[in-house]
Order: structure tokens, then sequence, then C-alpha cells
């Protein structure tokens, strides 16, 4: 269904499945392309764990995360 799936673990670590790449990537704020939108990560002390063509893993101090579409 290539349908974005959010994982949030403790506030500390994000994990988003069936991405489609990365369109900011600040220390503050993560946005990552989607089929449905974007996925906005906000926090502070954000870094971007992996990267693979799939999944992409973020950790930080993970304040609030929003799909825009």
């Amino acid at each position: 269904m290539n349908l974005p799936r959010v994982v949030v673990t403790g506030g500390l670590q994000l994990q988003i499945e069936n991405h489609k790449g990365v369109v900011e990537y600040t220390p503050s704020k993560i946005r990552v392309a989607t089929a449905r939108g974007e996925v906005v990560v906000t926090g502070a002390k954000l870094s971007i764990l992996t990267i693979h063509q799939q999944e992409l893993a973020v950790s930080g101090r993970i304040d609030n995360v929003q799909l825009l579409q």
C-alpha cells in the first residue's frame, strides 16, 4: 500500500517506514517526504541515525510529529 508508518519510542527515537527522502534537516526540525505528504518532526538535538531506501531512524528529544498533506 506504500503508506508511511511512524513509530515513536519514548520521545527519544522515531522510525519512518516507506519514506521518499529527506526534505529538510536541522537539529530542531526534520521534514521527510512520503506518498501521503510530509512527516515533520520537531524537537532538540535531532539527528538521523540511519537512512535506508524504505526506512529512516531519528534520535533526539522529539517534541512533536505532524503529517502535512
